[in-house]
């Protein structure tokens, strides 16, 4: 197909139709910025994983957290969220015979749903499903009750030789402000490294 795209536009070209032209460079200018978006995604997915990996030399066995708000203002900024996600998870060392990697995950609207403690979460398909599980709902951003939500589950699948690490993925349109998250969660008081995207 790509061939007999080129050709009819060289044909065009030479019959002078610069219309065609146009349309070919408007689908490869989508084309170009469909990349860099999916680019710019899997340089930040990588510079997390880069940034945990980096606590391999003190820590051999992460508590992760990953909690994705499905109430993003958009759908599109939702999916961009569940693939950044998935892409991390890919790359991490989650393998149900070891410890070295356990993930909670969570999602929220305006209440948040626990999809995989912590504890159970030490099977990369099945911590890979819980995330392709999450629905898209919209309406209202709570992220103070999600990120407590979080918590409590570290607390209570904490091991303690693990470093315990928060990843907050959302729109930044929490309708809660970020002081009464902190408040929420006691991130500080548990030590929980926490990134957010």
């Amino acid at each position: 197909m790509e061939l007999t795209r080129r050709k009819f536009s060289i044909d065009n070209i030479k019959q002078g139709n610069s219309s065609s032209v146009k349309e070919e460079d408007d689908l490869n200018k989508r084309q170009e910025e469909s990349t860099t978006s999916m680019n710019d995604e899997f340089m930040e997915s990588t510079r997390i994983a880069k940034s945990l990996e980096s606590k391999k030399c003190k820590y051999s066995k992460m508590d992760l957290e990953i909690i994705l708000d499905a109430s993003s203002s958009r759908q599109q900024v939702f999916e961009h969220q569940r693939e950044l996600a998935l892409s991390l998870i890919e790359r991490l060392p989650i393998d149900a015979d070891e410890t070295h990697v356990a993930v909670g995950i969570n999602s929220f609207t305006s209440v948040p749903t626990l999809r995989q403690t912590l504890g159970l979460g030490r099977d990369k398909q099945i911590v890979r499903r819980a995330i392709e599980d999450i629905k898209y709902n919209g309406g209202s951003t709570f992220t103070a009750q999600a990120v407590e939500l979080s918590v409590q589950d570290l607390q209570r699948g904490r091991r303690p030789d693990a470093i315990q690490v928060v990843v907050l993925m959302n729109d930044g349109m929490s309708q809660d402000p970020w002081e009464k998250v902190l408040e929420a969660s006691q991130l500080l008081k548990i030590q929980v490294q926490s990134y957010l995207v």
